[in-house]
């Protein structure tokens, strides 16, 4: 209730820049479950391309930690790059050759910069 007096008495401006504020606090938190990092660990996260049969191209990515949701992250990574795949012992795969623009998306699901090692 004194939460609710609280916010009554502030100007549109002032509700809207907390708003952002929890909203940009609630994105960084959920990045962080994500990717299962609490800002100590560090983890080495590789990418690379395999060619298979017939040609085809992979998209592997290895050293996701287990403290990261596998699943999770290889499913988000499917709809971004709109292609299929799986997760199989700790690897993700992913069918077709998106190496260039994996650094970006992993940053945006909260992997930091520098444990990212695109081969």
């Amino acid at each position: 209730m004194k939460a609710f007096k609280e916010l009554q008495n502030l100007s549109r401006a002032e509700l809207e820049a907390r708003l952002l504020e929890s909203r940009k606090e609630m994105l960084k938190l959920r990045t962080q479950a994500v990717a299962g990092t609490s800002g100590s660990e560090q983890q080495k996260i590789t990418v690379r391309i395999e060619k298979r049969k017939f040609g085809k191209k992979y998209t592997l990515v290895s050293g996701i930690g287990k403290e990261s949701n596998l699943e999770e992250v290889t499913r988000k990574l499917k709809n971004k790059f709109a292609c299929g795949g799986t997760s199989k012992s700790g690897t993700i795969e992913l069918q077709g050759d998106h190496k260039l623009k994996m650094k970006v998306v992993l940053m945006e699901f909260g992997f930091p910069e520098g444990t990212i090692e695109v081969k």
